[in-house]
């Protein structure tokens, strides 16, 4: 007896020293990093066609046409140097209702003919979408801020361009890639409308104005 218990105190000895330095060894080759691959499609010069709605306006509904052109900085920075979009208005039965029994006047209402605007756009998620196992979908989703011009619509095209709104506010984008060169985009903004002119008022009046666009966006002057 007093001869097997030394002998299994020396084995069980000898197996903690084999199995620390494996353990200690393991430890020190254990990954730290992230696995991130590099962007599949690359942009640079962006020009997009984009038709949309407003269907925020009770009084009038509006359908748009833009262009825009945005010149991506980097992977993740882009400055959209302008988008220019025309609205065409539809009244809607209130509006109807309210000029021909309330004997108010069309140029009350006033909606959103032209908008113009600039901004800054942050592209933080980009990824890939596996679809039925059989094909890979390259998204990704952005955030950004804008300014610029709206112009309410007053009938007549002169008295429209003097009809001056500072306009801001943030936007949403989501973006699918078809190829290299082509990508579909859709997108939300909202903006904050200052109109300086109210019926029978001195005060200010901040008008909500919703832009929904679906668009097809072409990538030039980037090599990949």
């Amino acid at each position: 007896m007093n001869v097997k218990l030394p002998m299994f105190g020396a084995f069980l000895a000898l197996l903690l020293a084999e199995s620390t330095p494996a353990h200690a060894q393991t430890d020190a080759s254990a990954y730290q990093g992230v696995a991130v691959q590099k962007r599949k499609f690359q942009m640079g010069n962006e020009l997009r066609l984009a038709l949309g709605v407003l269907p925020v306006d009770p009084y009038q509904k509006g359908y748009s046409a833009s262009l825009s052109f945005t010149r991506h900085l980097d992977d993740y920075w882009a400055w959209e140097v302008f988008q220019v979009s025309g609205v065409l208005l539809a009244s809607t039965s209130l509006r109807e209702e309210l000029i021909d029994v309330f004997a108010r006047e069309p140029n009350e209402f006033a909606a959103p003919r032209f908008i113009a605007t600039t901004g800054l756009e942050l592209t933080p998620l980009y990824g890939k979408l596996a679809l039925l196992n059989d094909s890979t979908i390259h998204n990704s989703l952005l955030v950004g801020v804008y300014g610029g011009i709206i112009w309410g619509d007053r009938g007549d095209i002169a008295e429209t361009l003097t009809d001056i709104r500072p306009s801001f506010g943030p936007g949403l984008g989501y973006r699918v890639f078809l190829s290299r060169t082509w990508s579909t985009r859709v997108d939300w903004r909202t903006f904050a409308s200052i109109r300086p002119e109210v019926v029978d008022s001195d005060e200010l009046s901040v008008d909500i104005v919703m832009l929904i666009t679906l668009s097809m966006s072409w990538n030039f002057g980037v090599d990949q």
